[in-house]
């Protein structure tokens, strides 16, 4: 098997069925490629939001999996990892819509490419036509972290010194080394994911994880890339809803909202006490706590929960 995708599903059951449609088109290239797949869906929605019921009926071809309860998206991705055979594993968001060539020209990429353990491809906001910074990542540093929520990184543009949290002096248009993928397309060698111990860390709940297996890739002499000759179109934020481009039409109540911009802030500052702290005084991760603690607040008020 070439490629395992994994689409974790949190009520979002049309999405689920346009994501699905996509990627019948898409296999069809793969086919042609000698390629071959199969495809996950793993549905958290506690009770049910129909979506495994409408995957059985309409798509033979993807392997659904119920949880008994919301276990979580490394736990759910976990899951189907354990089921699968690919040499690649594809995490891809259910409100992500991917191109007919996208997934067998980044499989042709990885297999050009041995020392990519980790890589995306152009991932595209449906709501702007712009690229999601958010799968072209540094590590969040203090100093990272300070420009970027300081407005400094947008102010001083393709600034080496001041776009460290998205890597905004990078060439968008050729494929270049970055830190951190997210998790709306993370395509991954599985030999990578095998040297952090085969699943991805389940200290987290839904945010967060995609940095940590990058971290610790990395941290295994693998390279993560960004890889914009193929594209996904995002419609962010429609499982969390806490996004200001979908929230309209994201289906999540506003306790699922306060929960998710909780986790978020709660799953970072996690990450941060795992592979960050330990680098600075405790000066320094005061103030990220302080720094963490204030966005929650502003956060929440913001969005009037």
């Amino acid at each position: 098997m070439d490629i395992s995708i994994i689409i974790l599903n949190y009520k979002a059951k049309e999405w689920v069925k346009k994501n699905l449609d996509a990627l019948r088109l898409s296999q069809q290239k793969l086919a042609q490629s000698g390629f071959s797949w199969e495809v996950f869906v793993i549905d958290n929605s506690e009770g049910g939001d129909g979506t495994i019921e409408m995957v059985s009926r309409e798509y033979q071809e993807v392997i659904p999996v119920a949880p008994l309860k919301n276990i979580g998206f490394p736990r759910g991705n976990n899951l189907a990892v354990s089921l699968s055979t690919g040499r690649y594993i594809l995490l891809l968001n259910p409100d992500s819509i991917v191109e007919e060539e996208t997934l067998p020209e980044m499989i042709r990429y990885m297999d050009s490419r041995k020392d990519v353990g980790i890589s995306t491809c152009k991932v595209v906001l449906a709501s702007s036509g712009n690229v999601d910074m958010s799968s072209h990542r540094g590590f969040p540093t203090p100093w990272n972290s300070l420009t970027y929520y300081l407005g400094l990184e947008e102010l001083v543009a393709h600034s080496k010194l001041f776009g460290g949290y998205h890597l905004t002096w990078k060439d968008m248009s050729n494929e270049h080394e970055i830190d951190s993928c997210s998790g709306t397309f993370m395509m991954m060698r599985r030999e990578a994911l095998s040297d952090i111990g085969g699943k991805f860390s389940e200290d987290y709940f839904m945010y967060a994880e995609d940095i940590d297996t990058c971290y610790r890739v990395k941290e295994k002499g693998w390279k993560v890339t960004y890889y914009p000759r193929v594209k996904v179109l995002h419609y962010k934020g429609i499982s969390s809803g806490i996004k200001k481009e979908t929230r309209e039409i994201s289906k999540a109540t506003a306790f699922h909202r306060r929960e998710m911009i909780q986790a978020f802030w709660s799953d970072n500052k996690l990450f941060y006490d795992k592979h960050l702290k330990k680098k600075y005084n405790p000066l320094i991760n005061f103030l990220i706590y302080l720094a963490i603690w204030l966005q929650v607040k502003i956060a929440l008020m913001r969005r009037y929960i």
